[in-house]
């Protein structure tokens, strides 16, 4: 168990053992309760099926992630969203220690200006940004032959991202 990281505590396995990779995060302002496992294990804990996190909170998803996007058009949104671009950048946009490291800023600067967010919505409006941010970058590059055959290797990136950002 390591302490550190937004949110509580968290905790991750190796691949060796029954659970495969599995991270699980509780705090006060944790992720939510319960174990959260890779393809090579299941999800259990306190989510409800009702759209909501857990955590008895009072507005469901769809309510935070459009309260989320309200907050995208402020200046704050927006002068994070541009350092995360100019990160990105500068590092290298498939680089997982850069992705990781522009969704850990923007979760805490979030978290700090923001202080009656719970850590879902701060997750929430992070994401957005990041995902803005990339966005951005996407218009304003000169897109060639896409290989589709990527997409796995990029969708290892952003899993390794968040882990090291939540970590």
């Amino acid at each position: 168990a390591a302490s550190g990281g937004y949110g509580g505590r968290f905790v991750s396995g190796g691949l060796g053992g029954d659970s495969g990779i599995v991270a699980s995060a509780s705090g006060d302002r944790g992720f939510g309760r319960g174990r959260y496992s890779s393809v090579y294990g299941s999800i259990s804990g306190s989510t409800s099926g009702t759209g909501e996190f857990g955590d008895n909170f009072d507005l469901p998803l769809s309510g935070r992630v459009s309260a989320a996007a309200s907050r995208l058009s402020s200046t704050a949104a927006g002068l994070r969203v541009s350092s995360a671009i100019s990160l990105l950048l500068s590092n290298g946009i498939t680089n997982a220690n850069a992705l990781s490291s522009a969704i850990g800023n923007i979760m805490y600067q979030v978290n700090n200006s923001n202080p009656g967010l719970s850590s879902c919505d701060v997750t929430v409006e992070s994401l957005l940004e990041i995902l803005s941010a990339l966005l951005s970058i996407l218009a304003s590059s000169s897109v060639g032959e896409i290989n589709y055959n990527s997409s796995q290797q990029s969708a290892e990136i952003v899993s390794q991202s968040i882990f090291q950002a939540l970590g």
